[in-house]
This record gives C-alpha cells, sequence and structure tokens, in this order.
C-alpha cells in the first residue's frame, strides 16, 4: 500500500510548476515600453510567482523527508541545507534530486532570498538564470519524483503502469516573443558559484 503522504508531495510539485510556468509566461511578456505601473505589477507578479515556486519546491522536499521519516533541517541555513539533503544519497535511500536539478533550485532559492529582501536595490532584469532554472524545474522535476518513488515506495500489482510523473504536464516551452520558443536553456553553472546569481561580472 502506497504512503498516502505522497499526495502531499504530489500536490506541492504541481503547485510549484504552475507558479514556475506563470512566472515564465510572465518574464516573457515583458516589454521595455510599459508604463512605470504596468511594470510595477507585472514584476511583482514575477517576483511572487517566483517566490511562490520555490516555497512548493520546499513543501514537496519535506513531504518527502516526512515521508521518509528523515528530521527536515533546521537553522538560519536550511532553505539551502534542504536542497543538499535531497540532492545527496542517505543510507538506505538514493538521492530525490540529481546535481542538475539541485543547481536549478539552488538559483530558484537565490532569487526568492533577494526578491523578498531587497525589493528597492532588486534588478529583475538579471533575473534570466533564475528562468533558466525555473524552465529545468518544470521540465525534470515531477519526474525525478516520480522516479524516486518507484524505487523507495514501489506501485502494487494493482498500481502499474511505474509512476512516470504523470501528475503534471513536465515540458514547457520558451513562451518569450523573441524567437527563442522551444529554446534549451544551457546547463548551469556549478553549485558553487550560485550564491549570487545576479552579479554582473
Amino acid at each position: 500500500m502506497s504512503d498516502s503522504r505522497w499526495l502531499d508531495a504530489d500536490r506541492n510539485v504541481r503547485s510549484a510548476i504552475q507558479h514556475f510556468s506563470m512566472a515564465l509566461k510572465i518574464w516573457g511578456n515583458r516589454h521595455a515600453d510599459k508604463d512605470q505601473y504596468d511594470q510595477y505589477v507585472q514584476d511583482a507578479a514575477l517576483m511572487h510567482a517566483m517566490q511562490s515556486g520555490h516555497t512548493s519546491f520546499e513543501n514537496a522536499m519535506l513531504n518527502i523527508l516526512g515521508i521518509l521519516d528523515e528530521t527536515p533541517p533546521s537553522g538560519e541555513s536550511w532553505h539551502q541545507e534542504l536542497i543538499r539533503r535531497v540532492s545527496e544519497p542517505a543510507e538506505s535511500r538514493p538521492s530525490v534530486l540529481d546535481a542538475k536539478i539541485a543547481r536549478a533550485a539552488t538559483r530558484t532559492r537565490a532569487f526568492r532570498h533577494v526578491a523578498s529582501r531587497g525589493y528597492d536595490a532588486f534588478e529583475i532584469e538579471l533575473g534570466a538564470p533564475a528562468m533558466d532554472a525555473a524552465r529545468i524545474l518544470i521540465n525534470g522535476l515531477p519526474e525525478a519524483v516520480a522516479n524516486f518513488r518507484n524505487v523507495t515506495d514501489p506501485p502494487s500489482s494493482d498500481d502499474k503502469p511505474k509512476r512516470r510523473g504523470a501528475c503534471v504536464e513536465p515540458v514547457v516551452r520558451n513562451e518569450s516573443k523573441d524567437g527563442d520558443e522551444g529554446w534549451t536553456p544551457p546547463e548551469p553553472s556549478p553549485l558553487e558559484d550560485l550564491s549570487d546569481p545576479f552579479k554582473t561580472s
């Protein structure tokens, strides 16, 4: 019998995908010729969507740690520690996320941190790396969670076929209007370089 708490994890994965997808849509429709009010509203919506997306991602990872009876991380750096925890194997389980998805989550975490603490100084134009990270999470997170569940909580004989992340639609194309629809984002830089993804040098 599968643990019913996976329903909560799936719900939070769906929520993360929805928020990240809306953030990408807002990002793709940004225009320099908007008046100050419209630009403010759009940028605020983008920041909210990205923050909500990462919070839902964290909730899904906390759901999974709860299913595994693992104590969640605590302390001032628990957000960063959570990503590290789920991207490393433990004695009785494999990693939940691979390195690519973990790097993407680190980028969206950094975006949320800056956006939520530095409204006046935050330059939204420097958020492109976080948008690339959102695409990676949209495309990779559902399958990663489904694969992990198949290993740690295998489906019963009447729960076939194996789960394949079907709780969401994992492939989302770039909807911007600059001619790069369907563009595949480049591999993010290594994890140790993501402490400040919005710096210009």
